[in-house]
């Protein structure tokens, strides 16, 4: 097991309200982390029991450089299976970038951390000006007053890691926070290497559409079409 703890120096109502979010995340998947318990200590902390991960973050992956196309692959299929379980719970995770995949000994792919879930997959809307969140990973509707973000927000957020993942680089990370928001919204992307497999780099280019109606509609879709690629 793996014990989680706020401490009681850091109780602050908006932290402790994230961490309580994300111990009532309790889904049995094989590509979500298992919660097994949560509760007060004596000292009055905040803490989780989860299931012990043995491996490594994609995010400490990456730092090695980008992946052959078939490990990404196989990669996005598990993600994507891990998100839709989340979606078909309600759930929208809102923060899905590397270092909240988790790469297992085993093959498995995980996905962590909830702390900025939303449980209200049909009504969605943050107080303008609150982003939560990695800001690389944001999706362009997120950028706006009182925006909503859906399953297509994860869904976006998904095709920035799949493309770190096949190149190394953050599409659209730029010098300055500002000028990274900007180019989400307004830039188009690099595009991808001919050397990635034409099928992988179209179901890529359908996660980065710049509308949400433009995307693939859900995790499901989305896992749909990455079985359709054949490496």
């Amino acid at each position: 097991m793996a014990l989680k703890v706020l401490r009681t120096e850091a109780l602050l109502p908006e932290l402790e309200r994230r961490f309580l979010r994300e111990a009532n995340v309790r889904i049995e998947h094989p590509n979500v982390v298992r919660t097994l318990d949560a509760g007060i200590t004596r000292d009055g902390a905040p803490y989780i029991v989860l299931e012990l991960l043995e491996g490594r973050s994609l995010d400490e992956r990456l730092t090695a450089g980008k992946m052959e196309p078939r490990s990404v692959l196989l990669l996005a299929r598990q993600a994507a299976s891990g998100l839709a379980a989340l979606h078909r719970e309600g759930i929208v995770h809102r923060d899905v970038k590397p270092a909240n995949l988790f790469c297992c000994r085993d093959g498995s792919v995980k996905l962590l951390d909830f702390g900025v879930a939303h449980f209200d997959l049909a009504s969605i809307a943050t107080q303008a000006g609150e982003l939560l969140g990695t800001l690389l990973y944001f999706a362009p509707e997120q950028f706006f007053g009182a925006y909503r973000a859906d399953a297509r927000s994860d869904v976006w957020a998904l095709g920035v890691v799949l493309y770190h993942a096949l190149t190394g680089a953050v599409p659209f990370e730029r010098r300055a926070p500002i000028e990274t928001a900007m180019a989400i919204v307004q830039e188009p992307h690099p595009p991808l290497d001919a050397s990635i497999p034409a099928a992988l780099a179209a179901v890529v280019e359908r996660c980065l559409a710049k509308r949400p109606q433009d995307r693939l509609p859900s995790a499901v879709a989305l896992r749909a079409a990455l079985d359709t690629v054949r490496l």
